[in-house]
């Protein structure tokens, strides 16, 4: 019997890419999603079986647990103003796998969790709509790095290139939908970057040879992008006109941006993704760049 992975966010940007890579490579996944999420027949397809189940209920996940040798472990909640619910699933997810005796666990976090206290602006003058996502994400590391699961890698991917396509993009950027890449950030400010679908070959990397990978955190980037850089890559493969804007947050918001959205590009400015790409290609996996990311996703952008 191959060994079976329970995959929790498994219908999202990294979720998704990782159950296809799982099945590609043999292991028999197991999904746990809330019911109703229209994905689901789609996993179904892929010969993937799903269970319903909510992460902050710990009985769901006991259940899910049940017979699972392996745990692919994204929090899926995101944190904002309020990192409550993310650790409290967390804390769910570790006491629920390390009591159905889960032997290997991959947590997706992101770059630089656990270094907010470095931070420049750290403490009373930091960005309010960004303080509860690293207080949320560098707890849940802590608790990973602390857990009694044998073995456990810890990838901490930057900025996500699917941030520009839906439905991420409808809240980051939500004038794109009328060719506008408008940000907060300079057109000097540069941001390591990673994406979905990299994640799945990774994830599936990792569990096949989990001796080279474990009880580290491994950052992640596979390009170093710009505006600029990201607006002309988009218009090369979509064939559309679009345009860069640099604006400020009163501009942003009055033109429908989120105050948590504008608070993270500035904290791009100030302090960064650090991911380095050839440490990352170090790791043995095929990497895309940004332009090759844009060609291989080009009709799903929401741009009229």
């Amino acid at each position: 019997m191959s060994k079976r992975i329970l995959v929790l966010g498994p219908t999202g940007t990294q979720g998704f890419p990782v159950c296809t890579e799982l099945t590609k490579k043999g292991f028999q996944v197991r999904a746990f999603e809330l019911a109703g999420n229209p994905k689901i027949p789609v996993l179904e397809a892929m010969g993937i079986e799903v269970v319903n189940g909510d992460l902050l209920d710990i009985e769901d996940l006991k259940k899910a647990m049940e017979g699972m040798w392996g745990l692919f472990f994204l929090p899926v909640i995101p944190s904002s103003d309020d990192p409550s619910r993310e650790i409290q699933v967390g804390k769910n997810v570790i006491q629920a796998a390390e009591e159905a005796g889960i032997e290997y666990m991959v947590h997706t976090s992101v770059d630089r969790a656990g270094e907010h206290e470095t931070f420049v602006r750290w403490g009373e003058d930091f960005w309010p709509g960004y303080y509860g996502y690293w207080k949320g994400k560098s707890a849940v590391v802590d608790l990973v790095k602390a857990c009694k699961i044998l073995h456990w890698t810890i990838l901490k991917p930057a900025y996500m290139m699917d941030c520009f396509i839906p439905p991420k993009a409808w809240g980051m950027y939500p004038d794109l939908k009328k060719g506008i890449v408008a940000s907060a950030r300079t057109p000097e400010t540069t941001i390591p970057s990673f994406c979905g679908d990299d994640m799945g070959t990774l994830v599936a990397k990792v569990f096949e040879d989990f001796g080279s990978f474990e009880h580290k955190e491994i950052p992640l980037a596979s390009d170093v992008i710009t505006m600029d850089k990201a607006g002309a890559a988009i218009a090369k493969a979509t064939g559309k006109n679009i345009k860069v804007a640099y604006q400020t947050r009163e501009e942003l918001i009055a033109n429908g941006g989120n105050a948590s959205v504008i608070d993270a590009q500035e904290w791009d400015i100030v302090n960064g993704y650090r991911a380095d790409v050839e440490q990352t290609r170090a790791l043995g996996v095929k990497l895309s760049t940004f332009e090759e990311w844009c060609v291989r996703h080009k009709d799903d952008f929401d741009i009229e």
